[in-house]
């Protein structure tokens, strides 16, 4: 099993606000559970998640590869939260973070793009190292 732990709290992008619109934990899974802090947020249905690998050489964060997706309905989170499963495979000894997309004030049952949010916002997590199965 892989080894995870992080909590990391949602930010504005541009000015601070004064609030947290919602939480993410990452944990043993890999699972990203997303929960709001106040009111249903949204999460895009197409790159809402994203994992990032830290580059030593680089030393900056770069998205791991992913398959193509479509628009499709954004996913409605709540206090009670979801459940995201990354949709890329994950190295061992790999550092990474996990950075999710949230849409505050945004119109429900439609795509994040034509949602008309208020304010997005980016979850940016901790770091994490990803052991491998054989790993302590």
């Amino acid at each position: 099993m892989l080894a995870w732990t992080l909590l990391a709290w949602i930010g504005a992008v541009g000015p601070a606000s004064a609030g947290e619109a919602a939480t993410v934990e990452v944990v043993e899974g890999p699972r990203v559970v997303v929960r709001a802090t106040g009111r249903t947020v949204l999460v895009p249905a197409c790159r809402g998640v994203i994992w990032e690998a830290f580059d030593l050489e680089a030393k900056t964060y770069a998205p791991l590869p992913d398959t193509p997706c479509g628009i499709g309905a954004a996913h409605s989170v709540d206090a009670e939260g979801q459940t995201f499963v990354p949709t890329v495979e994950i190295p061992p000894r790999t550092v990474v973070r996990a950075v999710v997309v949230v849409g505050e004030g945004c119109a429900d049952g439609m795509p994040f793009e034509l949602a008309e949010c208020k304010r997005i916002s980016a979850v940016v997590s901790r770091n994490l190292t990803v052991r491998g199965d054989d790993e302590p």
